[in-house]
C-alpha cells in the first residue's frame, strides 16, 4: 500500500473472463514465488509499475482487444474487482486515456489496465518487479484498517 499520507480512491476495474483468469493466475504464480499478494495488489502494481509511456504502448498492442460497442462491452463483463488506489495512479490512469484518444483509440480507465493486464510478461518474469513493488509499496494488513462506523 502507498504510504499513509497519499489519498486513496477505490476504483473498480471490468474485467472479461480472460482478464480474471490472467489475474488469478499472475497472483497464484506469484504466491507460489513465495510472494504474499492478493489481486488487488497486483492491479496496483499493474498501475504503478509501467511508465505512461509503456501503458500507452501496451494499450496500443491490446488494442484488438477492445470492444467499440458499448452494449457489446457491458454483456462481456465477469466482474469488477474494486481496489483502493493512490490519486496519482488514477490520474496517471487518466492521462493515458487522454493520450490513447488523441491517437484514436477510445477507451476507459478499465481498458488500459486490462491491456496491461493482457501484455505484461509471465510472473516469473514480472516476479522481481513485483517484489520490488511490495518493498516499496508494503500492503497493509487487514487488521491494521482503520474500522469503518
Amino acid at each position: 500500500m502507498p504510504p499513509p499520507s497519499e489519498n486513496l480512491i477505490k476504483i473498480s476495474v471490468s474485467f472479461r473472463s480472460a482478464d480474471l483468469r490472467k489475474l488469478n493466475s499472475l497472483t497464484e504464480e506469484f504466491v507460489r514465488q513465495g510472494l504474499s499478494v492478493r489481486r488487488g495488489t497486483v492491479l496496483r502494481a499493474l498501475m504503478e509499475l509501467p511508465s505512461e509511456k509503456e501503458m500507452v504502448l501496451r494499450a496500443l498492442l491490446a488494442r484488438d482487444g477492445f470492444i467499440q460497442d458499448p452494449a457489446a462491452e457491458a454483456e462481456a463483463i465477469a466482474d469488477t474487482p474494486t481496489v483502493d488506489v493512490p490519486a496519482r495512479l488514477l490520474e496517471k490512469v487518466d492521462r493515458v486515456v487522454a493520450e490513447l484518444r488523441n491517437q484514436g483509440l477510445d477507451t476507459k480507465r478499465s481498458g488500459v489496465v486490462r491491456s496491461i493486464l493482457q501484455t505484461v510478461p509471465a510472473a516469473g518474469e514480472w516476479g522481481p518487479l513485483m517484489a520490488k513493488f511490495l518493498r516499496d509499496f508494503p500492503r497493509k494488513l487487514r487488521s491494521d484498517r482503520k474500522e469503518r462506523p
